[in-house]
């Protein structure tokens, strides 16, 4: 089950940085992101209900829901929408991988958790391959007052990432199940988003082609339902650290799609790089005998 998981999200996620792309439209990327996550409430909720799948919970564990909802569903997909104005995506998918570091560091800090050791060398070979990966857009950035902003903004909606992750293991801790959790984070995520929208004034406009239409459905359904229950319960099963070695890996997945709809062209450091992720996953997951 947790292989199926694994490379489930690795799919999943990969895929829905082209969902992401196809849902640009004249619709402001908050909206967009609020409609994400409401049409994911909306439908989510009501199913897990009727299923039986909601646990019963205290009142102060709403206060952690809430919490979720505005790190996981809300404010993190703020600070990268943001920081996309000022630099490259490959910069931007870099940053949120250091989402491996920042678990590490964070699960020793809240609860003590230690690394295994081979982790830091899982995490090194990733990064260096995604550098190589993406190292065209790299050399191409000029630093400056704008390139500092978008980087902050990432490395903020990384640890914003990184801080939803622990309230899984608190709440994994406290018997709660990431159905129960994710169920309820997606309420109080799409609740934050629409008083921020309110806020700025923006317009709930809505576009009815079938390539918005598509993409809202597959980032509402899939990606956010399935991917984020998927993902929280890896985390359940291998801790916060190994599981977001996944977002190393989901470049992978973006790039290829890239190459089919994008015309991506791979070079020799491409390749290279994705050798590199596949050794730093390897020794991630691997488990002597």
């Amino acid at each position: 089950m947790t292989v199926f998981l694994y490379l489930a999200m690795i799919l999943v996620w990969g895929s829905s940085w082209l969902a992401i792309a196809w849902q640009i439209s004249d619709i402001s990327p908050i909206v967009s992101v609020f409609y994400r996550f409401a049409l994911a409430a909306i439908i989510m909720f009501p199913m897990m209900k009727i299923l039986g799948k909601i646990q019963q919970v205290r009142a102060k564990d709403h206060i952690f829901f809430a919490l979720h909802g505005a790190l996981l569903f809300s404010l993190n997909f703020i600070c990268f929408y943001y920081a996309s104005h000022y630099i490259v995506s490959g910069l931007i998918a870099i940053i949120f991988s250091l989402a491996t570091i920042w678990n590490a560091l964070n699960g020793y800090l809240f609860y003590k958790e230690k690394p295994v050791p081979a982790m830091k060398w899982g995490i090194l070979f990733g990064l260096l391959g995604l550098i190589l990966i993406f190292w065209q857009d790299i050399a191409n950035v000029e630093l400056g007052g704008d390139i500092l902003l978008g980087v902050g903004l990432s490395v903020l909606g990384v640890y914003f990432f990184s801080l939803g992750n622990m309230i899984t293991v608190r709440n994994k801790k406290n018997g709660i199940t990431s159905i129960t959790s994710t169920s309820y984070g997606v309420i109080y995520g799409s609740v934050i988003l629409f008083i921020i929208c309110l806020i700025l004034g923006l317009e709930f406009s809505f576009e009815f082609s079938e390539q918005y239409l598509g993409a809202l459905v597959f980032l509402s359904l899939i990606a956010t339902i399935f991917g984020f229950t998927a993902y929280l319960n890896l985390v359940e099963r291998l801790g916060a650290s190994r599981a977001a070695y996944i977002l190393v890996i989901t470049p992978l997945v973006a790039l290829a799609l890239s190459t089919i709809f994008e015309d991506y062209q791979w070079s020799i450091t491409a390749i290279i790089g994705v050798l590199f992720i596949a050794l730093g996953n390897f020794i991630v997951n691997f488990k002597k005998p």
